[in-house]
């Protein structure tokens, strides 16, 4: 008697970006719905890898990968026709670091005109660029934990931007005012939702 091979399943993967910042999705899908077996493997780190079963993936860099790095992503998928012929394909995709850094709380102003408020920021990663618009500041080459304090500021609201590589995060740091004007203080009253028959208030 003689020995029959089947053909392997035919189907390529996409990956929806092969470079994303660190907190970003990745998806990775087929051209054709199989069920198969789905393994996530850390180029470089033998240890680490694992399983999972579905149509596709939807990672999660934050919580689902272990840090910055290349990623191998590999599907297999057996034949029902053929149980012992196993297709598989395989993709990579690298994920990237991203800023990180800590602001303190900043200390207010005494009032409008007098510019004495402050903050400090802190680079807990190396950074490749620090602006903050409102200040005029461009700063470059940050090393982790490198701290710049900034002093001498009118109440307000400051942007920070960092970047490392093409990953960038911002985030909005707000001097206050200690002594606002009377007509600028309010208050919020917390109302519960009616209706009419005309509208939801």
């Amino acid at each position: 008697g003689g020995t029959f091979v089947g053909q392997p399943q035919d189907f390529r993967l996409s990956v929806s970006d092969d470079s994303v910042c660190m907190g970003g999705n990745v998806t990775v899908s087929l051209d054709t719905p199989l069920e198969g077996e789905w393994e996530i493997q850390k180029v470089g780190v033998p240890n680490w890898s694992y399983i999972l079963p579905g149509f596709g993936l939807d990672i999660d860099t934050e919580d689902d990968l272990d840090g910055p790095g290349q990623y191998r992503v590999i599907f297999r998928s057996q034949s029902p026709q053929f149980p012992n012929c196993v297709s598989q394909r395989d993709i990579y995709f690298t994920v990237t670091e991203r800023p990180d850094f800590a602001v303190s709380t900043p200390t207010p102003s005494t009032d409008c005109i007098t510019p004495n408020g402050s903050f400090s920021f802190t680079a807990i990663s190396a950074l490749d660029e620090l602006r903050i618009p409102e200040l005029a500041l461009v700063a470059g080459n940050l090393a982790a934990g490198e701290v710049r304090n900034f002093s001498g500021l009118y109440p307000g609201i400051y942007t920070i931007e960092t970047r490392v590589g093409g990953c960038a995060r911002n985030e909005v740091v707000i001097v206050p005012n200690s002594n606002p004007p009377t007509g600028m203080q309010f208050t919020v009253d917390l109302i519960g939702e009616s209706c009419s028959p005309a509208a939801r208030v």
